[in-house]
């Protein structure tokens, strides 16, 4: 079958991509699909064009194989700066209406600025977030889980789990029925032990935490596209260890929900909030109205952005609002 095939088109969408080759399900029916070279290629500035969960036209011959027409239109993206140079944006997932944060109580210890930069990147990517930390059942007493606390006054929802014992999978479970969900988080933290509970059968592949690195090891190579029991989709994605959102300096303090009502307020109308006079979210800070980790957290993201040159610099200062 060619490209120019005469062969009806259908609407599918994308559950895996492999080099020059996609899968994609229509119904019930998953098909391996050529790729044409347009939408392999992708833009200028993308690692690549095709995500899982993006909706395509396709053409499908005799022999059941099929051909990639046309990308359709997303209604949201979750996106990382890709670790190549020159600096071009990676989609990891398309259309979803939601990013769950994962972490683990211990093993692998929880990083507060590691769950910081992945609200980030769901909130630049245009879904609502939500925290889910693992692995309760290595702690005795819930004041050991405070750091938690400035996450629920911000407005996310936060889920407190345990894959081994069962804990707060009930809720989680609720929570992402009929939806469609990236999550995502640090290799360790149980991602897919916790899937392998919430979706009896698929029998994700797990490993222990290394004692050496007491850091997760990666069993999950790619995104993961599973369909919950009752109604819902769940998108895995591999574990990371470090992950810049793709965004810019000047829009970041719009991926901080507690910090986005208070842009426009500052003395200087392209204020970075970083010791700028008259800024109103170090006012916010020194008040106790912001948390003044969660600003330290934006000050790390944003010497990165500034570091990666070209599509990221700063402008001069200006006064005025």
């Amino acid at each position: 079958m060619t490209s120019g095939s005469a062969s009806p088109t259908v609407t599918g969408t994308v559950i895996a991509v492999r080099p020059r080759l996609v899968q994609v399900r229509v119904g019930r029916r998953d098909i391996t699909c050529d790729v044409r070279k347009g939408l392999l290629q992708g833009v200028r500035g993308q690692r690549k064009l095709i995500a899982v969960g993006d909706r395509v036209k396709l053409a499908v011959g005799a022999s059941g194989r099929g051909v990639l027409h046309e990308l359709l239109e997303r209604r949201s993206k979750i996106s990382r700066v890709g670790s190549v140079r020159p600096r071009r944006e990676h989609v990891i997932a398309a259309n979803v209406d939601m990013m769950v944060a994962m972490q683990a109580v211990n093993l692998p210890r929880f990083n507060r600025r590691g769950l910081d930069r992945l609200l980030v990147l769901g909130e630049a990517g245009g879904v609502c977030c939500a925290v889910c930390l693992n692995k309760v059942d290595l702690v005795e007493k819930s004041a050991e889980l405070d750091p938690l606390a400035t996450y629920r006054a911000i407005g996310y929802p936060v889920f407190q789990t345990s894959a081994i014992r069962g804990d707060g999978l009930s809720e989680l479970h609720a929570f992402l029925r009929g939806k469609s969900s990236l999550i995502i988080g640090p290799s360790g933290v149980g991602k897919s032990t916790l899937l392998n509970r919430l979706i009896p059968g698929i029998e994700l592949r797990t490993a222990a935490v290394s004692a050496a690195t007491r850091r997760g090891v990666h069993v999950t190579s790619r995104i993961e596209y599973l369909e919950l029991p009752e109604g819902g989709v769940v998108l895995d994605s591999p574990g990371i260890r470090s992950i810049q959102p793709w965004t810019s300096p000047q829009e970041l303090a719009w991926h901080f929900p507690e910090m986005r009502r208070l842009i426009g307020s500052c003395r200087f109308r392209d204020c970075l909030h970083r010791g700028e006079p008259g800024c109103a979210i170090l006012r916010a800070i020194t008040e106790g109205v912001i948390d003044a980790a969660r600003h330290k957290s934006y000050l790390r993201i944003l010497a990165g952005l500034i570091a990666e040159g070209p599509g990221a610099s700063v402008r001069p200062r200006s006064e005025g609002k």
